[in-house]
């Protein structure tokens, strides 16, 4: 494949903080990339003229009428369409027109009548991996979560909790974040929205830096198939059931392992080839 430049673009509108949580999702489109011999940098707010500018955050704000001669596609990250997020018609509007790579099939109908859109998902980053990893078992936190809460999220962890866990919750991003998953015996998962679409994001990361993950199952959560055996998949009745029977014995600490094993055994290389392709054949 021809060698090229790619700049990952996070848009951060000035005093936002979330923007740069991107910076995960961009470090392993970094990673898929070089591996596929391109030349990767990331940056914020900034175009390059000489590369292919693939933008992150676009729903904050992005005009095109500034970026007159750059070639560009947009990544979404965002969960569109019935029960999503609730995003501007520019930025629908935005993907409607220009080259889009999605993390989720699921997104693309709220865009685009046919689908052309590659389709990635996130996997394994060795990149994360610790070197001096504790063991689960006498890790000090007993279980975090971390992320935005609304409503919804918020009754969940309190359900968590009435079954007498030792439940920390994390706000922030970057190294301290990843730091505090290195300590925790497991990570909780749920969804913000009512439309189920699954965190890679965030699930990814735990399973890199080697903590287990605890994640919510509706009947409307679809998953990538690098997470279907490698995370520990509840639905709300069953949470206490777990959380007082199974998620202090051993036999959890002994699974858990093999789900991090598995997870590292699963390669989405090919998903970001179509990908690269795909902008080095439409990018604008």
């Amino acid at each position: 494949m021809k060698s090229e430049k790619i700049n990952l673009c996070i848009v951060q509108p000035e005093g936002s903080v979330h923007a740069i949580g991107f910076m995960d999702q961009a470090r392993f489109f970094q990673y898929q990339f070089q591996r596929l011999g391109a030349e990767v940098q990331i940056s914020i707010n900034e175009m390059d003229r000489n590369s292919i500018n693939l933008v992150f955050g676009a729903h904050g704000g992005f005009y095109t009428t500034r970026i007159h001669g750059y070639r560009y596609a947009f990544v979404n990250l965002e969960q569109l369409g019935n029960n999503g997020a609730s995003v501007h018609p520019s930025y629908l509007d935005l993907l409607s027109k220009f080259p889009v790579i999605d993390y989720d099939p699921c997104n693309v109908a709220a865009y685009r009548s046919e689908s052309s859109v590659p389709i990635v998902s996130f996997g394994y980053a060795p990149y994360l991996a610790t070197q001096k990893s504790i063991d689960l078992d006498k890790r000090p936190i007993e279980l975090l979560f971390f992320g935005s809460i609304n409503e919804r999220r918020r009754q969940m962890l309190l359900d968590i909790h009435e079954c007498g866990i030792d439940l920390s919750i994390l706000r922030g991003y970057g190294q301290d974040r990843d730091e505090q998953i290195a300590r925790a015996r497991a990570v909780f998962n749920c969804h913000y929205y009512d439309s189920a679409r699954f965190e890679q994001a965030r699930v990814f990361q735990c399973l890199s830096v080697g903590t287990p993950v605890i994640s919510e199952l509706t009947e409307h959560t679809s998953a990538p198939p690098q997470f279907k055996d490698s995370v520990f998949w509840l639905e709300k009745s069953d949470f206490k059931r777990f959380f007082y029977d199974e998620f202090r014995m051993n036999n959890f600490l002994h699974e858990a392992k093999n789900k991090l094993s598995r997870f590292c055994e699963y390669d989405v290389i090919e998903q970001y080839s179509t990908a690269l392709r795909y902008v080095q054949q439409h990018a604008h």
